[in-house]
């Protein structure tokens, strides 16, 4: 039997990995939503990756594309030959929170959750971003604020910066308001909210209607519909402010301190000047603030004296007055020593000054040698003074002048002489003639110091006025004197021809 077989050859094919492939080159990580080339020096091949949900690779460009963090293995395949290369995709930063609108000027904050971040604007000219998420608008339009972390990836936020309102103009042009005056504002923005921060100063009487009530700065407030304000600042002229209101005057004395102080408002400035006036014993001067000075006035009439402040805040300034006027110290014009006089004569003196509308208040002390009790009156003293002594007595009035509530006391001293002569004297020397009350009004005493017989009165003529003769002898008497005129008197007392008695006195009779 014959056996038949059959070769069958299998051909057995081997797919045998190369490595003639290049290898590849480019970056090996990337962010979510970003790209990167990747090469290879062989040509014609193409790429593919293990992951797509993780990067994308174009197969025939090899540019990947982050889509979620994680890892994809990138393959270039050239023929039966390939390379790989892994690719990390990062993680990005959590997302930006946070308001993103806001006006010119204006400040929001923007955070992220993921930490150690570095935050950057796209366009420093629009809005600018501090270190902790401060976007600041610089400029009306929109940038994009980013947020990067430290593997280089980051996420961004749009911010629009929205334009501020034109600014405000007050209609004239006027840039400080005068007290109590009222203004229109305009803004070319329409739609706008007008609103006043400073109701102390300004009153809102009506939209864009102003009336300035007090000195100061107000702040006026614009807002556009889009929420974005402009403001402008309106500085009402300062005003001197006292209790006695503006433009205050007062009077002193001369020599005394004058000591004024303004009211004033916060960032108010007060300088004042004072020129030299005549007649005034100081030169100019000037100061800020309070005035503190002592003026002498040499003359003997009042002078006025200005004292001119100007008042400043900003470049709003205003003058205003203060008026002094400085009395003189009434002095008198007239003389301090007048002639001496005898006892027997009235004093007169008419005082004088070159002050219009001195008064002249006089008092004497009682002075010892002279019996008058102390006095006080008006002008004239017309004063009879009876001087007791031998000799000279210097008698002084002291003078109150007063002229526009300024006062000053002077002394007038005028000198007493005896000039009534003693008919006879006691020749026994034993003791004094006494007379009392002296001056008398209704009665007089005399006391002798020996026994009286006679008593005589008689004026300054010698004419006697009154006789008396006892038959009783007696140390002492009295005689009714309340009808003689008043004036001076002598009196003459007798006593016993044998003891030598006989004695003048003199008395005033009130």
């Amino acid at each position: 039997m014959k056996k038949i077989f059959t070769l069958t050859v299998i051909a057995l094919t081997f797919s045998i990995c190369s490595f003639a492939v290049a290898p590849i080159t480019g970056p090996d990580n990337l962010c979510p939503g970003s790209s990167v080339t990747l090469t290879d020096a062989t040509s014609g091949g193409s790429w593919s990756s293990s992951s797509p949900a993780v990067a994308t690779v174009g197969s025939g460009s090899g540019v990947v594309t982050g889509v979620i963090a994680g890892t994809s293995v990138i393959t270039y395949t050239s023929g039966a030959s390939y390379v790989t290369q892994v690719v990390t995709v990062n993680p990005l930063p959590d997302i930006i929170t946070g308001m993103n609108t806001l006006c010119v000027a204006d400040s929001l904050i923007l955070s992220d959750w993921t930490v150690g971040g570095i935050w950057s604007s796209a366009n420093t000219a629009i809005a600018t971003v501090s270190s902790s998420g401060v976007v600041t608008g610089i400029a009306a339009g929109t940038v994009l604020v980013s947020y990067t972390i430290s593997d280089g990836c980051s996420v961004t936020d749009g911010i629009t910066v929205l334009a501020l309102p034109s600014p405000i103009k007050v209609v004239g042009g006027a840039t400080c308001l005068s007290l109590g005056g009222s203004y229109n504002l305009t803004d070319s923005t329409p739609g706008g909210i007008w609103t006043d921060t400073s109701s102390s100063v300004v009153v809102m009487i009506g939209v864009a209607f102003v009336v300035a009530i007090s000195s100061g700065t107000a702040t006026i407030t614009y807002t556009s519909p889009t929420g974005c304000m402009t403001t402008k600042t309106l500085t009402v002229y300062p005003t001197l402010t006292t209790t006695s209101g503006v433009s205050p005057s007062f009077e002193i004395c001369d020599s005394m301190l004058f000591h004024y102080t303004p009211d004033s408002v916060p960032g108010e400035t007060l300088m004042w000047t004072r020129a030299y006036v005549p007649g005034i014993d100081l030169l100019g001067a000037t100061g800020m603030g309070s005035i503190t000075e002592t003026l002498v006035n040499v003359t003997a009439s009042p002078i006025a004296v200005a004292y001119v402040y100007t008042l400043a805040i900003g470049a709003c300034a205003d003058t205003q007055s203060v008026t002094l006027t400085v009395n003189p110290t009434p002095v008198l014009s007239s003389t301090i020593m007048p002639t001496a006089i005898c006892d027997t004569a009235i004093f007169h003196y008419t005082p004088a000054s070159a002050t219009a509308g001195t008064t002249f208040e006089w008092s004497r002390a009682a002075v010892i040698g002279i019996s008058n009790p102390p006095a006080a009156g008006t002008g004239d003293p017309a004063e009879l003074l009876l001087n007791t002594t031998p000799g000279p007595v210097s008698a002084i009035y002291a003078y109150t002048l007063t002229a526009n509530s300024c006062s000053n006391v002077q002394d007038v001293t005028v000198v007493v002489d005896p000039c009534a002569p003693l008919l006879v004297q006691n020749v026994s020397g034993a003791g004094a003639l006494v007379l009392y009350p002296n001056p008398a009004t209704t009665q007089l005493t005399i006391s002798a110091p020996e026994n009286i017989t006679t008593i005589a009165i008689t004026n300054l003529l010698g004419q006697t006025i009154y006789s008396w003769q006892s038959a009783v002898c007696s140390l002492q008497s009295s005689v009714d004197v309340a009808d003689l005129p008043g004036g001076v008197y002598f009196v003459i007392v007798s006593g016993d021809p044998l003891a030598g008695l006989r004695m003048i006195g003199k008395f005033v009779k009130e």
